[in-house]
Parts: C-alpha cells; structure tokens; sequence
C-alpha cells in the first residue's frame, strides 16, 4: 500500500468519525435530550471534544499535505 493510499484512507476515516461525531451532537440538540455524554464517550462541550477536534483537523491537513504532494511527483 503506497503513501496515496494510506492518505485517501486516512482523509476518509476522519472525515466520517468526524460526520458521526457531528450528527450525534447535533441530533441530540434538536431532540432537546442533551445528556451529559453522548454514547461515544464525550462530553460534547468539554475539552475531550475539543481534543477530538483538533485530532481530526490535524489528520485532514496532514493528509491534504500528503495528497498534494504525492501529485506534485
């Protein structure tokens, strides 16, 4: 498996634990049943979400970067 690859398949799963995380906050909001933590284990508005975000973000840009280059060559 080739760099591409790896970063497609990346890119992918951030996107959609990223998809999913977003859908079940948001889901939970319009239902106005907001629990403490949402079934994967978050609290939505703490710091552990902020940490997910940011990990997700990173691995998008990462991978932009990896896809871009890969391009390039």
């Amino acid at each position: 498996m080739d760099r591409s690859t790896v970063a497609r398949l990346t890119l992918f799963g951030s996107m959609l634990f990223a998809g999913v995380y977003l859908v079940n906050v948001l889901y939970d909001r319009a239902l106005g049943d907001f629990p403490e933590v949402v079934p994967i284990g978050i609290d939505p508005l703490g710091p552990q979400a902020l940490v997910v975000v940011l990990l997700v973000m990173s691995a998008l840009f990462a991978t932009t970067i990896v896809l871009r280059t890969e391009e390039r060559t």
